[in-house]
Formats: C-alpha cells, structure tokens, sequence
C-alpha cells in the first residue's frame, strides 16, 4: 500500500515540476535584445550595392538586394534547447519508473488484501452456522429461525463488502493524504498552512456522515429481517393463514415493516447526497483558495516566497485527495453498511458459548458411550408431566399427564 501511496503522490510531484518547467523557460529571453543583436550580425555580414546601407529600419525592405558572405551565424535560442529537452526526459523516466512501482504495488494490494477478505467472511459463516444449529429447543420456540437466513446470507455480504476492497480504498487514500499534506508543507509550508484550513471541515462532515449512515443502516436491516420473516411465516403456513382469514392483517403487517425500510433507505441515501455535493463544493473551494493565496505570495512585495510550480504542486496534492474523498463516499456507506450488519453476525456467533441457549453435544465428535443403551425394548411412562412452551409460559400443554405405552402394543392419545 505504501508503495502505492507514493506513486501516486510522485506524479502529483512530477506533475507540478514539469508544468512549472514549460512555464517557466522562456525560449525567447529577453527577445527584443536578442533580435536586434541578431540583426546586426546580419548586417554586419552582408554586401550591398552602393549607395544601400541595410539598418533595422530597412532590412525587411532591402535585405533581398545584399548578399551574405560565408560567415556563419548562431542565434542566442539555440543553447536553450538541449537543457530544457534533458531536464524534461528526466522527469519523463521518473514518470515511468513510478507507474512501474504504483502498478506492481496496486496488484499485490488488491491481491492479498482480497485473499485476507475471502478467508475472514468464509470463517464467519462456518462460526455462525455452527452456533445457529446447536440451539435448543427453547431457543427454537421463542425465536423464529428462518429469520436468521438474512444475517446468513445478505449480512455476511455486506460485511464482505466492508472490510474488503471497500475498506482498503479508504486506508489508501487516508494514508495518500496524510503523505501529500506533509509532502506539500516540505514544498511550501505558507501556502500548505492556509490551505489546511479546510482539513477540520472535511473530517467534521465525514464523522457526521458515517454515524447517520451507520445508524439508519442498522435500522434498515432490522426492518427488512422483520419483513422477511413475516413473509417467511405466511409463505410456510398459507393454508392456516387463508382459513382464518389472515391475508389482509398479515399484508398490513409487512407493509407497515416495508414502510419502515423505506424511511430509512431515504434518510440514509438523503444524507449520502449531501454529503457528495459538500465534497464537489470543497474540491472548487481548494482551487480557489490555492490560486488567490498562490498569486499573493507570488507578487508579495520584493521577494517572491513561491514559484508556480510550488503553487501547481500543493494545489494538486489538496486537490486530488479532496477528489479521491469525493470517489469514496460509496466506500464509506459500504463500511457504515457493514458495521451495521456485524453486530447481529457477532452477537449470534458470541452467542454459542451460552450454555443456556445451545446443547454442545450436538457437535461433539467423541461421545463417551459410558451411558449408551444397546437394546431399547420397553414401556414408556408419564407419570404427573406438566409443559408449556416458552414462547406461550401461561398457556399449560400438559397438565399431570399420566400415560404408560406398552412395549408391542399401539396407543392411543
């Protein structure tokens, strides 16, 4: 990742010194001066008819009537040429030596970082699997199980969104940021000092803006597994459902959840817009702001304290990582997302040490066969068995039931 950081910050760098370079030679120094010294080797050098004498004023005229001798003449312009043209092919490799470095770094990045990703999200869904079917029967009854196919699927899935190459983009350009604002005070601290005026701003705003959508994330998904779980039950029992005439009660029910989702999908994407169109108008006020200081330490007083390609670099260095925070806004809903939907996976995996709520024998590979019975051949006996479920305690199911079944004989209840 630190390779790719510096890359990327080296062309912001090499940018700025190669434009500032363009700007900067002059080709035609002091033109004036050097074409009147031209003219006059010229027409020091010429042999014209009597009675015509070549000067400034006339030689566009009557320089076609004179002849030159063999002398050669060289013009001022031309030792200028192959400095400027080796000092630009030097930033020209330094160019290409650093894609080279940002295109090996960037590969390796993505590639292990995903790696890591897959490995972390598969472990995830084996964990909570393992603690969703080792539940008790108590368990099963007071909640419904088919409800936790969302937090299976649809959670682990946005939690693989969030700490995936959603998640390496922010780090990246964190890190990009925090190399091109020291990068850009070592360049030129008085202009990289007014320009981080607007660095309190964008973090402010972006706190704000994950704590609104990691709450109405969390939200979301509550209601969207209430509405799943509703349709989940009608879908299960659509015969019970239509003989009691429950179509209409159960459609409210999921309509109200669904109405829910909604406010919370329009809040969350409402704050996402804002946020986006406060990023667009901080990126033009850095430009603004850079080039009004930028030109008055330029003309101030006597002593110029920055050149123009000190200005074109610290510009762009601010510029660019306001533009890549501007690319990100997606990233960060996507990590909001996530954070959301790990707390229900977490809670449901940390909820397999409880011995209350699972039968760990379940998953147990090695049972001691110390209590096994090798022939059940017998009568079975209730003898004052009460039950109720839990999901319906003050309703009794059995009350002192007494019941013996004969071994070989059939019962009737």
């Amino acid at each position: 990742m630190l390779g790719h950081v510096v890359g990327a910050v080296s062309n912001v760098l090499l940018f700025g010194r190669i434009t500032g370079l363009f700007a900067t030679t002059s080709f035609a120094v002091d033109c004036d001066n050097q074409y009147q010294n031209l003219e006059s080797g010229i027409i020091n050098n010429t042999v014209c008819p009597f009675g015509i004498e070549l000067n400034p004023l006339n030689y566009d005229r009557l320089h076609k009537l004179c002849h030159y001798d063999n002398k050669i003449i060289s013009s001022t312009l031309a030792p200028l040429t192959p400095l400027f043209h080796e000092n630009v092919m030097h930033l020209v490799y330094c160019f290409f030596g650093f894609s080279i470095l940002t295109y090996v770094s960037a590969s390796l990045e993505y590639f292990c970082w995903t790696v890591a990703t897959k490995r972390q999200t598969s472990r995830m869904s084996a964990l909570l699997l393992r603690s969703l079917i080792q539940r008790n029967m108590t368990y099963l009854d007071t909640n419904q199980i088919t409800q936790y196919n969302t937090t299976l699927f649809t959670n682990i899935e946005k939690i693989k969104n969030g700490i995936g190459f959603e998640f390496l983009m922010p780090i990246a350009v964190s890190l990009h940021v925090i190399v091109s604002i020291i990068v850009s005070f070592i360049v030129n601290w008085q202009l990289s000092l007014i320009m981080s005026c607007i660095i309190p701003i964008i973090c402010g705003s972006s706190l704000m803006f994950a704590k609104v959508v990691t709450r109405e994330t969390k939200e979301q998904l509550r209601t969207y597994s209430k509405a799943g779980q509703i349709a989940q039950e009608v879908f299960s029992s659509l015969r019970t459902v239509l003989s009691f005439n429950g179509s209409q009660s159960q459609q409210k029910k999921y309509e109200k959840e669904l109405k829910l989702n909604e406010w919370h999908t329009v809040r969350k994407d409402a704050a996402f817009g804002v946020f986006t169109g406060w990023l667009f108008f901080i990126n033009f006020a850095v430009y603004s702001i850079g080039f009004t200081f930028g030109a008055i330490l330029m003309s101030y007083g006597n002593h110029r304290t920055v050149t123009i390609s000190e200005i074109l670099v610290v510009v762009s260095m601010f510029a660019q990582g306001l533009s890549l925070f501007n690319q990100i806004g997606p990233f960060f809903q996507s990590i909001s997302e996530a954070q959301g939907a790990a707390v229900s996976v977490f809670r449901l995996i940390d909820e397999a040490h409880d011995e209350n709520l699972n039968e760990r024998e379940i998953l147990e590979e090695n049972i001691s066969d110390e209590r096994s019975i090798p022939n059940i051949n017998g009568d079975i006996e209730f003898d004052n068995v009460s039950f109720s479920y839990p999901s319906r305690e003050n309703v009794t199911t059995l009350n002192n039931l007494k019941l013996i079944a004969r071994a070989n004989q059939t019962t009737a209840l």
